[in-house]
């Protein structure tokens, strides 16, 4: 089962703003209606400039491209401004 967590609530803060809320969407690999869903998330948010990593063993990498074996991704707000 794969975990997609989405910090906040919009896609770009300024360094004054705190990232407010978390949104969770999960999928089972077996099940082709909830890897769409989550796939379609993940490129809706990429697409509005949201950063995606995989979490794998606790090492976090920049991803692009969703992957439906992973079993943690986080997408996070781009932080601007100072």
């Amino acid at each position: 089962m794969g975990e997609m967590r989405i910090l906040g609530s919009k896609a770009g803060l300024t360094a004054a703003e705190a990232v407010e809320g978390e949104t969770k969407v999960t999928w089972r690999t077996d099940s082709p209606d909830e890897v769409k869903k989550a796939a379609e998330t993940f490129q809706k948010h990429v697409f509005e400039g949201w950063l995606a990593f995989s979490v794998t063993e606790g090492k976090k990498s920049q991803i692009f491209t969703f992957n439906k074996d992973l079993e943690q991704i986080v997408l996070a707000p781009v932080m601007f401004g100072g």
